[in-house]
């Protein structure tokens, strides 16, 4: 997995969601958002950016980590 699928991946569990459920919300097919996850494909950082800020991450989430770190 890329980093930036791990978080997606850490974030949708955390929030006890589906693929699909975040698909939806990102605008996104389920099997798109499960390559990026296992690292198959390369999100972009904006695209990435919007499908966290519609899951509910918030600008800092993890100490030393912000949504511009993406």
């Amino acid at each position: 997995m890329s980093r930036l699928g791990d978080l997606l991946h850490t974030e949708r569990l955390r929030r006890k969601m589906t693929l699909k459920q975040i698909a939806k919300l990102g605008g996104v097919s389920e099997g798109y958002l499960k390559d990026v996850e296992e690292g198959k494909r390369i999100i972009p950082d904006d695209q990435a950016r919007r499908i966290l800020k519609s899951m509910g991450m918030n600008e800092q989430n993890e100490p030393g980590f912000t949504l511009d770190d993406i």
